[in-house]
């Protein structure tokens, strides 16, 4: 996952020019291996530092950060930039992904970059600070501020840095948004993998909170309630089956909800799900697979 910068931009962030010219890019590991779980920046080490003019991006990246590149042109560009991208070239990178115009294909180019940087072979110390950014600027566009809260679940897996843990409990509270959602997805990942770093409670406590508010987004509820049920949320049983129940319920919430009952619900259950599937012929197919699920528990 990568980052960008338009042409005409000489900014970059946090360089000691003359540490950069003689011993490389500061915080990198000399050895060139990767290293795991290595704290980075915050989300507040988001500054720039111009820098001069003649420290040219490379060719590739001029044309990334063109205006002028056609779509399938800047992807293939992308694809093929190397894993060992200058500090300026990252910078310039990274100012192309927070100001560039967003449409469908920009939205494409710039989750490649976003990759992009992630994969690099030496960890990009200013990353963590760079994704945090985005996430945490409303005005961002709602596209790329998702795509990087997603980046930060992998990243955290190679840095755990405790920025990107708080990054993603401070989403929990954007319930406008998806924004919430996309935490609460990431969140429940990391709590499998990482059991004694993140509050199980909490997060499943936050799907719960969610999943009731008729006024939060409603891919934050959908997500919430995947959630709840992965995270075997019994408490919520309740308002799922009222859900479930609801004709006047978004189609897509309700879906979610009797799939979640499958893995929360028991056989006591089929009986309701089987008045539901009779009533809704639309919910049917999605009610028969949980009821299949539910009669395996007996």
């Amino acid at each position: 996952m990568k980052r960008i910068c338009l042409s005409g931009s000489i900014f970059i962030i946090a360089a000691v020019i003359s540490v950069m010219i003689h011993k490389g890019v500061p915080g990198v590991p000399a050895s060139g291996a990767v290293a795991q779980r290595q704290t980075t920046v915050s989300k507040a080490d988001s500054r720039q530092t111009v820098v001069p003019e003649s420290w040219a991006m490379s060719e590739a990246v001029k044309k990334i950060t063109g205006a002028e590149t056609a779509d399938r042109e800047r992807l293939l560009l992308i694809h093929a930039l190397p894993l060992n991208l200058t500090e300026y070239d990252r910078a310039c990178l990274y100012e192309y992904i927070r100001t560039a115009p967003n449409n469908s294909a920009s939205h494409v180019a710039k989750n490649d970059l976003l990759n992009k940087l992630r994969n690099q072979e030496n960890i990009p110390a200013e990353l963590t600070g760079k994704l945090l950014a985005l996430v945490y600027d409303r005005d961002q566009d709602i596209v790329i501020r998702s795509y990087a809260l997603q980046h930060m679940r992998p990243w955290y897996e190679v840095t755990g840095d405790e920025a990107l843990k708080q990054g993603f409990y401070d989403a929990l509270s954007e319930t406008e948004t998806e924004m919430a959602g996309n935490a609460l997805l990431a969140l429940r990942h990391l709590t499998q993998e990482y059991p004694d770093e993140f509050d199980r409670e909490r997060i499943g406590g936050a799907a719960e909170e969610i999943f009731a508010d008729p006024d939060c987004c409603i891919l934050s509820r959908i997500s919430a309630v995947q959630v709840a049920g992965m995270l075997k949320r019994e408490t919520i049983l309740p308002a799922v089956r009222e859900v479930i129940q609801g004709r006047s319920s978004h189609t897509a919430l309700r879906l979610a909800s009797i799939a979640s009952l499958g893995e929360i619900g028991d056989a006591s259950d089929i009986a309701f799900l089987e008045t539901v599937a009779s009533d809704s012929p639309l919910m049917a197919p999605a009610v028969n697979r949980t009821i299949l699920k539910l009669r395996d528990k007996r």
